[in-house]
């Protein structure tokens, strides 16, 4: 199934062949974003996944795998990632994948991080 760009979508990707860094991002257009993605990137992408949600689930993943972080929004895969991704893939919703609740909104997680 092909995403429709009226919705956003937070997406999977990692370098082809390699377990990770998997990067955890989120668009209308996820597979436009793999191939900017790869312009830069100096080893292949591929897409593992994506679903519906935005901006706000992005950053609660961001916070849920804060410990995972290689660098920006790229993260060390664990088995809770892994296994949200194959939920995802076998057609659960990013928030049962995740066990994402009620999603904060982007100036709750920046009030958050200050407090930090």
């Amino acid at each position: 199934m092909k995403p429709d760009p009226r919705n956003r979508y937070v997406y999977f990707i990692k370098p082809v062949g390699q377990a990770g860094p998997i990067k955890i991002g989120h668009s209308h257009i996820p597979f436009e974003r793999l191939n900017v993605q790869m312009n830069w990137s100096p080893a292949p992408l591929e897409m593992m996944t994506w679903a519906l949600g935005g901006r706000n689930e992005e950053m609660a993943l961001h916070r849920k795998f804060a410990e995972q972080r290689s660098h920006c929004e790229w993260f060390w895969p664990t088995p809770e990632m892994l296994g949200g991704i194959d939920a995802i893939r076998g057609g659960s919703s990013l928030h049962q994948a995740f066990g994402l609740a009620a999603v904060g909104t982007v100036a709750d997680w920046y009030a958050q991080a200050a407090e930090a």
